[in-house]
């Protein structure tokens, strides 16, 4: 009897260690890139940007596996870079610095243009008045990140919670409205064009690190809480796209949430300010820790790039929030993939820990799929700026 209640214990002991692990990964990926996904799902056509999830996660969901690997075959503690330099050398700590700081740029830039013009269609119900509000948002957000305030920074896992909120309306208010006829465009020249924004939307490395030392008595529960995160994901994008595709077709706007109405829009700024805040801590503690730069030298590193990116793309026309977290994932997210994958070979090899689980790495396996991502990522940038 006392075994049974023992094992009964166990069991809910797992559960709770996985969904709070699962909760750390979702809260990491899931931000301001689920907006992006009806738009460019309606430019290529719902078929093709259906497609583009499904192939972005049979990918992505190897090379978190992999790096959930090389954490457990590691003894010491460290993030990305850390195990970069470990598997990799000093070439392949600089080569996944490269990497991060790109793809939180690109965030920092799209999260800054998904929010000004939020709050200009807020204002005055058209999203083209953005760029002095862009300032603002920008002033705001900087002071915040100085300040530090930890309050936001731990309330972006409650973004998870506000997605899943948006969700779950969406399908009450909007599911009736869905047209069969809106999901029946199909443009084969850009089948690859949702790729980047797809795999940005995926993007959440960095938080494996914080889910080992989560699920650190528990580690064998690394790979379930890393299966269910990533379906739980494609879940919730399937659904979001499926509802605002189906219900506004050809009118789905490159914000997502701006078609949807303005408690909709309010929603998303609230996800979007708490992903700003959170990644501009984070890359201000890269600086800091990972180079040595002093606190404000960092904070202005962290503060002023975005806003010089920001005008910059303003002047030249291409302020598309779209097109900047595409750039982002195509590049952070394809760099970062082959990184994990070639690290992953060498942590099998010299990784001096019995992992809780080990992941088969057929040299061809690895190497077709870093074939695919590349090409993937180079036809997404064509695509994306050129066609």
């Amino acid at each position: 009897m006392r075994g049974r209640m023992k094992e009964g214990k166990s069991v809910r002991g797992h559960g709770v260690r996985i969904f709070g692990a699962v909760s750390i990964l979702m809260a990491t990926i899931i931000g301001a890139g689920i907006f992006g996904l009806p738009y460019v799902a309606m430019r290529a056509g719902f078929v093709f940007g259906i497609a583009n999830m499904i192939f972005v996660f049979l990918i992505i969901l190897p090379v978190y596996l992999y790096l959930g690997e090389i954490g457990l075959r590691t003894k010491t503690r460290h993030h990305l870079a850390g195990y970069a330099q470990l598997y990799l050398g000093k070439r392949g700590k600089l080569a996944m610095l490269i990497a991060f700081s790109f793809g939180v740029y690109a965030s920092l830039v799209g999260y800054l243009i998904g929010e000004s013009k939020s709050i200009s269609f807020l204002i005055f119900n058209t999203p083209d008045r953005a760029f002095l509000l862009g300032l603002l948002v920008w002033l705001c957000f900087s002071l915040v990140s100085m300040s530090r305030l930890k309050q936001i920074v731990k309330g972006e896992k409650a973004s998870v919670a506000l997605i899943v909120l948006i969700v779950l309306a969406l399908l009450a208010w909007f599911a009736p409205r869905v047209s069969f006829a809106n999901l029946s465009h199909a443009n084969p020249r850009l089948l690859f064009l949702p790729f980047g924004v797809t795999l940005f939307a995926f993007l959440g490395f960095a938080s494996m690190p914080e889910v080992e030392r989560y699920l650190s008595n528990q580690k064998s529960l690394t790979k379930r809480a890393v299966w269910l995160a990533l379906s739980f994901t494609l879940v919730i994008y399937l659904i979001f796209t499926f509802v605002v595709v189906g219900a506004f077709g050809e009118r789905t706007p490159e914000i997502a949430t701006i078609a949807l109405g303005k408690v909709f829009v309010l929603l998303g700024m609230l996800t979007m300010f708490s992903s700003y805040i959170a990644i501009s801590i984070a890359l201000e503690d890269m600086f800091k820790f990972d180079f040595g730069v002093g606190r404000f030298k960092a904070w202005l590193l962290a503060s002023f790039v975005p806003l010089v990116v920001f005008a910059f793309l303003h002047l030249v026309g291409r302020d598309s929030f779209v097109e900047v977290i595409g750039a982002g994932g195509s590049i952070s997210g394809g760099l970062t993939a082959l990184l994990v994958l070639a690290m992953a070979r060498n942590a099998k090899r010299f990784g001096r820990r019995k992992p809780e689980y080990s992941v088969p790495y057929n040299p061809f396996l690895v190497c077709l799929l870093a074939v695919f991502i590349s090409i993937a990522t180079i036809l997404n940038l064509y695509f994306s700026f050129f066609a």
